[in-house]
């Protein structure tokens, strides 16, 4: 069967946490007509998801390695793996759609930082890649949402302005010398609680908060059942909150 005639355009779709209201009917909707052999159904089914796969990339690439390979390529080499294999997904649909999407996108991660690296970082920097590792741009998000208010929430993104880039620049920012010392202390606590945690707690919390998975897909993800995800998020939430008051109490200590 025929799936696509050409890889989709770069028209993304609106999507929110997870494949929510209209977005998970669209895609069940489309899954059904790709099914049927509608090419055009195809296309727009992987450019519904587009956006959303480019924020994953762009928050989980290594700084280093998106300097010399543009994320947006990986996006569309992730894409045409997808055309050429959603046959296969459609014989057995048995994990959400954007899971099995973002799966592809993270094995063409893997091999590009295994290519760009080697074994030059040893193999802790391999595991801990795909156990939490921790960007720039993930720190900045989670400071948004466990920062202090004053200091961790800025003035929302313009109107087209892309969110993942603000938040890149952000990022650059924390380590300029003109960043307020509120801000640059704020994202300090977060990312040494963030540190702190077990690396598989760490993921999780970056899959729910960071990429904004819904707990079936962060259940595909790392192959765990979904009530465990629940638990697992319960407990590493606990332990941040834990971990974040610790570093409060450690910098009053440290004050005159």
């Amino acid at each position: 069967m025929g799936i696509v005639g050409r890889v989709p355009g770069s028209r993304p779709g609106e999507m929110g946490h997870g494949e929510m209201g209209q977005g998970k009917d669209e895609t069940e909707a489309l899954l059904k007509l790709v099914a049927l052999g509608n090419e055009a159904a195809a296309a727009r089914l992987l450019s519904l998801h587009r956006r959303r796969l480019k924020k994953m990339i762009d928050l989980r690439i290594d700084k280093d390695l998106a300097a010399r390979r543009d994320p947006s390529d990986v996006v569309q080499e992730t894409i045409l793996a997808a055309v050429s294999k959603l046959p296969e997904y459609l014989r057995k649909p048995n994990v959400p759609f954007y899971a099995w999407l973002r799966c592809l996108a993270w094995e063409r991660l893997v091999d590009l930082h295994r290519q760009q690296y080697g074994t030059s970082r040893g193999e802790a920097y391999r595991v801990d890649f795909r156990q939490g590792l921790l960007t720039p741009q993930c720190v900045s998000e989670m400071v948004r949402r466990f920062g202090p208010p004053s200091s961790a929430k800025g003035p929302p993104p313009a109107e087209g302005v892309d969110a993942t880039k603000t938040d890149s620049r952000t990022a650059k920012a924390g380590q300029q010398s003109d960043v307020p010392p509120s801000r640059r202390k704020a994202r300090a606590r977060v990312e040494g609680a963030l540190a702190r945690l077990e690396p598989s707690a760490r993921e999780l919390l970056l899959l729910y908060y960071v990429e904004q998975l819904t707990v079936p897909e962060i259940a595909c993800v790392l192959e765990i059942e979904a009530t465990q995800v629940k638990l697992r998020h319960v407990k590493a939430i606990r332990k941040l909150r834990t971990l974040l008051e610790q570093q409060d109490q450690d910098s009053s200590a440290q004050s005159p």
